[in-house]
């Protein structure tokens, strides 16, 4: 599961350490498989965000409400099927 948190001394060989950066206030591509679209939103521990899609970049539907964990991240999944058209997503602050 993404956003743990661990201190880690990296030296010059140093192996199997792997970083993910987020930026803050904004859905973060995470990974695609099999399908399915994983968005992580980083925020503010406790922080609600609206993920929002759209087909047009004009009109917007909620799609989910969250909150953001301990680990100032919330995660939200996409299932794309075949047909579907091409959707946006934004993340809007309450």
């Amino acid at each position: 599961m993404a956003g743990i948190q661990a201190v880690v001394s990296v030296g010059p060989s140093t192996n199997g350490v792997s970083f993910i950066g987020y930026r803050i206030n904004a859905l973060n591509m995470e990974g695609y498989t099999n399908q399915v679209l994983q968005v992580a939103f980083a925020g503010t521990n406790g922080q609600t965000g609206i993920v929002e899609s759209s087909t047009n970049l004009v009109n917007w539907a909620p799609v989910a409400t969250n909150v953001v964990w301990a680990n100032r991240l919330f995660q939200y999944f996409i299932t794309n099927s075949p047909g579907q058209p091409m959707r946006f997503l934004r993340t809007r602050l309450p």
